[in-house]
């Protein structure tokens, strides 16, 4: 009797070894794409928090509501513009506006950027004297994308 393995057994041994790594690879690859499907979201949701968050605190303390903020009372844009109180004799002037895949933010002329290449759409609509609605605030990273909407009671009334 010989010892060792004959080529059917080798053949089934490797046939089996490779089976096993395809798997492995498959459900590795899997992983990898969850995760990074989960970064992009998560990426793009904070972002999209973080900019409705910071508009929400400024428009709030708007001044003026009725005739100090464009887009006019039933209107509905892809900017807003309005004068914010700091306090009682500090006012600043601000907007925030569309600019391709960016948003961008002015206050009293200087020009940052809020987000950078994600924004696909947002609309602001001044529905009331003092309600404005930032609506269809859409992100977009890779497959992943988020859609947004908020609706800011003004407290300056």
């Amino acid at each position: 009797m010989k010892k060792g393995l004959t080529l059917i057994e080798t053949i089934v041994v490797i046939a089996i070894a490779f089976a096993l790594i395809y798997g492995i690879v498959n459900v590795m690859k899997n992983l990898f794409d969850s995760y990074w499907i989960s970064s992009d979201t998560a990426i793009i949701q904070n972002m999209a928090r973080t900019a409705i968050n910071e508009m929400t605190r400024f428009i709030r303390q708007s001044s003026n509501p009725v005739t100090g903020i464009d887009p006019g009372i039933g209107e509905t844009k892809t900017y807003i513009q309005f004068v914010y109180v700091k306090d009682e004799s500090e006012t600043r002037n601000m907007k925030y506006y569309k600019n391709g895949k960016k948003l961008m933010r002015v206050v009293d002329g200087s020009t940052t950027t809020l987000i950078s290449n994600y924004l696909d759409s947002i609309y602001f609509t001044h529905v009331s004297s003092y309600v404005v609605k930032i609506q269809s605030m859409t992100l977009t990273k890779g497959d992943q994308s988020i859609t947004l909407d908020k609706t800011i009671f003004i407290r300056n009334r």
